[in-house]
């Protein structure tokens, strides 16, 4: 078996009119290039050429190659540029160094470039147009998704998209893990320590606690602990008054919400969450006033007996 020792052949091939022994020279260059790749640079402007030639068939290989190039000679700017002229064949499931290298960087930017668009980072340039991401770009970060998806990384993709602020992708590395709970808890503790612009922070914080009404068994502790830094005192109390309107058990966690509120909120929240809590004859009010309405004495007596419960 010939053992190859140079990619001279092949970069001689690149001189040929003929376009077919230019295609069969970049699809062999592809090959080679990681071990020949000091060669290969020294006829890195042929293989632009071709990248730049708009007639030329197999410019994403051009693109490919090149970018490779760069890649071993440490210019990873023009690496990545050449990256997205490959278009599809920049495989990003690829296990490879190259791939692995290109594709975090791609991310790192994607998640500047977000921060830009959305106002967190402020690299402000005079007479400088409104930020826009490279469809190409999009395409390999979405492409990213999906592969930690296939590999199961949910919690891998979830950084990102907590990162890069997309709400669509935290729901969906969510939704998708087929670990709810975990995954939840998972973002909240994330969401709390990664993310620094508070409002994005609150938007989350409020999608967590969307999420975890859908489960089967709601997680109360976790809830209360996202509405309490969201100030929804509203939310808490009808959380607490749904519990204690059920059976023990609930009633139980109902108190041990209460400590927690005691400990982790300020006076002014329980104040208000204190003041939304329904009294049993409240709570059956409420219950029976869609039934028939309350009389004016009624409502007196009620209103008697509150405001007594909450003096006491």
């Amino acid at each position: 078996m010939t053992v190859l020792t140079s990619a001279a052949s092949y970069l001689a091939l690149l001189d040929e009119d003929q376009t077919q022994l230019k295609f069969f020279a970049l699809q062999k260059l592809n090959e080679v290039v990681d071990e020949f790749w000091p060669e290969i640079a020294s006829e890195i402007q042929k293989i632009e050429e071709l990248y730049e030639d708009e007639n030329f068939g197999l410019r994403s290989l051009a693109a490919l190659v090149v970018s490779k190039v760069y890649y071993h000679l440490g210019e990873f700017n023009d690496a990545l540029n050449f990256a997205l002229g490959a278009g599809e064949l920049f495989d990003i499931t690829a296990k490879s160094e190259y791939v692995e290298t290109l594709v975090a960087k791609f991310i790192d930017e994607y998640i500047r470039l977000r921060g830009l668009q959305t106002g967190e980072q402020t690299e402000k340039v005079e007479n400088e147009a409104p930020t826009k991401i490279d469809p190409r770009l999009e395409r390999i970060v979405l492409g990213m998704f999906d592969r930690c998806y296939a590999e199961g990384t949910f919690k891998h993709a979830l950084g990102i998209a907590l990162e890069a602020r997309r709400m669509d992708k935290i729901v969906e590395s969510i939704t998708k893990s087929g670990d709810i709970p975990n995954m939840l808890a998972y973002c909240q503790k994330a969401c709390m320590d990664v993310v620094k612009n508070r409002q994005f922070r609150t938007d989350v914080l409020r999608e967590i606690v969307t999420l975890y009404n859908t489960l089967k068994v709601p997680d109360y502790v976790s809830m209360v602990q996202c509405l309490i830094f969201l100030d929804d005192a509203k939310s808490v109390a009808d959380i607490l008054n749904k519990l204690l309107h059920g059976d023990n058990d609930n009633i139980l966690l109902a108190y041990q919400l209460a400590f927690d509120l005691c400990d982790n909120s300020t006076q002014q929240f329980l104040s208000a969450v204190r003041k939304l809590i329904l009294t049993p004859d409240e709570s059956h009010t409420a219950k029976d006033s869609s039934k028939a309405p309350q009389s004016d004495t009624t409502s007196m007596e009620v209103d008697s007996e509150k405001e007594s419960l909450l003096s006491s």
